[in-house]
């Protein structure tokens, strides 16, 4: 397990000093990794499968297209959702201050949020549709909001 602690400034006069925010630490568990890691790629196959129709329109292709896809697309999102398991489980509580449920959603929420606005730009050189683009930010929102639910809980 990897310990994490919060720091502030605190000025003094002329002196400035690091201390240790009182109440604020987190332990980086190897269990809210996985958990968050597993169940953002259920909902992954879940979710496409459910928007595979409006995802595909917008980027132009159909079912007969990714017949043949190999394994590395599954492989990056595999890996990316773990680093993003980690990244939350290890800054959530000691960088952003996050400990309850109820400040883990809204703080997913609000990060979604600049995300989404973040890829409209990305969206419109791409060509892609908007279709494509509501299925992907909300997949992202939804993957977000577990990591932070589940590492406030474990």
């Amino acid at each position: 397990m990897c310990k994490w602690s919060v720091f502030q400034l605190k000025e003094s006069g002329d002196n400035q000093s690091l201390e240790t925010v009182e109440g604020i630490s987190s332990t980086m568990t190897i269990t809210s990794v996985i958990v968050g890691t597993v169940v953002t790629q259920v909902v992954g196959a879940f979710w496409y499968n459910v928007f595979a129709e409006p995802w595909m329109r917008g980027l132009g292709k159909k079912r007969e297209d990714f017949k043949n896809t190999d394994s590395s697309p599954f492989l990056l999102a595999f890996l990316a959702m773990f680093a993003l398991s980690a990244f939350m489980s290890a800054t959530l509580r000691p960088f952003f201050g996050v400990v309850t449920v109820e400040e883990a959603i809204h703080f997913a929420l609000r990060v979604s949020v600049a995300g989404a606005l973040l890829q409209i730009p990305h969206r419109s050189f791409q060509g892609t549709g908007w279709s494509t683009y509501f299925v992907n930010v909300g997949y992202d929102a939804v993957c977000l909001l577990i990591i932070c639910v589940i590492t406030t809980m474990l």
